[in-house]
């Protein structure tokens, strides 16, 4: 299973288990779906943030309150930055190995940059 690396707003580092892009993943499927297919900043917000709890439910067991201070950061946190950054990666990457490199949202920059 593939992994990636991220901070959270404890300071420590967490593994998000992403899974092989050749293994069929219904919910990861339609989560990333759902990120790509948004009307505005907020949206993608919230996509993205369920795909960031989702990933972390599946490689540990947290309950609604732990996943609540892992994921409250103050706004200048870099790790909020980075944490944005790699989930947005990760869903630009998923879709672009799905459909090829067009139809595919441009880089930005994290959930606080323009909207998609």
């Amino acid at each position: 299973m593939e992994r990636i690396h991220v901070r959270l707003s404890d300071g420590e580092t967490w593994s998000l288990a992403v899974g092989a892009q050749s293994r069929k993943d219904p919910e990861l499927d339609a989560l990333l779906a759902a990120a790509i297919d948004v009307e505005d900043q907020s949206e993608a917000l919230r996509a993205e943030l369920s795909l960031t709890i989702f990933l972390l439910r599946r490689n540990y067991e947290l309950n609604p309150d732990e996943l609540a201070l892992l994921l409250t950061f103050t706004p200048d946190d870099p790790a909020l930055s980075a944490l944005q950054n790699a989930v947005h990666d990760l869903v630009v990457e998923r879709i672009q190995s799905k459909r090829g490199r067009q139809g595919c949202p441009q880089r930005r920059t994290g959930f606080l940059a323009d909207p998609i």
